[in-house]
């Protein structure tokens, strides 16, 4: 099974028994027969430096290497580039690489083609997996407000959300299940426009019906309109029936969502689901700005 180990502590103050520090002159001398010397001079010093501690992880297996930062007071000191160096022992087990390290990797794995090939699918889904891992209890205290449109029983869409946000932010483009998480998503936001009084009950259950509710509601912000408007048109299938009303020649509904769907999971898309994820996250963020008034209202009632 592919997989990525945790990431190592921020901050070093001691080792435990099958543990060893990895860094430069400083980590060296603090933790000297207990650590792993990398000279970031320059790039080069740092690929023969990583290639050092490969042979020296696989042959102490039991033994984990806790990876600091380097190159920061002296040297090339582009984390991002650094980060990168550090990809032929991402996916050994007992090497820590720093958290920042990970989070480069991860995003540069979906924007640059050269080090997607590198990896295998199974690589690639660790790292996304991972990614996600490290951001959601971020993102859940960074963004409350956010999830609070969510609830633990009928519209407990949360871990679909989180999936999207670091999805978007890795760069992920080519997977299709985004598309329906949106959807979801989006129904949830539906549930909560219409116990607010913007949409009524009776369009719950049909995202096109929904839609076309919101398109027409003057006290939502045109914003707002303008994106709930062109995410439904891509990730409901029967959504492209209202959105191309004036066209005396609409697709077939279920052939256009499919088309879109293979389109992303090909990779021929690759900024559709950035994009969508994006002004989902807008929608969100104004409905539940307006869920917090509401709830409100009704407490002080």
């Amino acid at each position: 099974m592919c997989k990525i180990a945790d990431p190592s502590p921020h901050r070093i103050r001691s080792l435990r028994d099958n543990q060893c520090a990895v860094g430069g002159s400083s980590i060296c001398n603090r933790f000297q027969k207990n650590a792993v010397f990398i000279n970031s001079e320059n790039l080069s010093l740092i690929n023969e430096g990583v290639k050092k501690l490969k042979i020296i992880a696989r042959k102490n297996p039991d033994c984990h290497y806790l990876v600091t930062p380097i190159g920061i007071r002296r040297g090339d000191n582009d984390q991002k580039v650094i980060a990168l160096r550090f990809l032929p022992v991402l996916f050994m087990p007992n090497v820590h690489l720093p958290e920042e390290y990970i989070r480069y990797i991860a995003y540069s794995a979906h924007t640059d083609v050269s080090i997607t090939n590198w990896m295998t699918d199974a690589q690639l889904t660790a790292l996304r997996d991972k990614w996600r891992e490290l951001r959601k209890q971020e993102l859940l205290k960074d963004k409350p407000k956010v999830f609070s449109i969510f609830d633990n029983e009928k519209l407990n869409f949360e871990n679909e959300l989180i999936e999207l946000i670091t999805d978007a932010e890795a760069g992920v483009y080519n997977h299709g299940e985004n598309l329906n998480e949106i959807r979801v998503v989006m129904e949830c936001v539906f549930e909560r426009l219409a116990e607010m009084g913007f949409i009524g009950e009776r369009a719950l259950g049909s995202d096109s019906e929904c839609g076309k509710a919101v398109s027409k509601n003057l006290k939502i912000p045109q914003d707002v309109r303008t994106f709930v408007y062109a995410i439904i048109g891509v990730v409901n299938p029967g959504s492209h029936a209202w959105l191309n009303m004036q066209s005396n020649e609409a697709p077939d509904v279920n052939t256009v969502s499919k088309e879109y769907r293979n389109a992303v999971n090909t990779g021929n898309l690759r900024y559709l689901t950035q994009s969508l994820v994006y002004m989902t996250l807008n929608v969100i963020e104004w409905c539940a700005m307006e869920w917090q008034k509401y709830n409100k209202n009704i407490k002080n009632e």
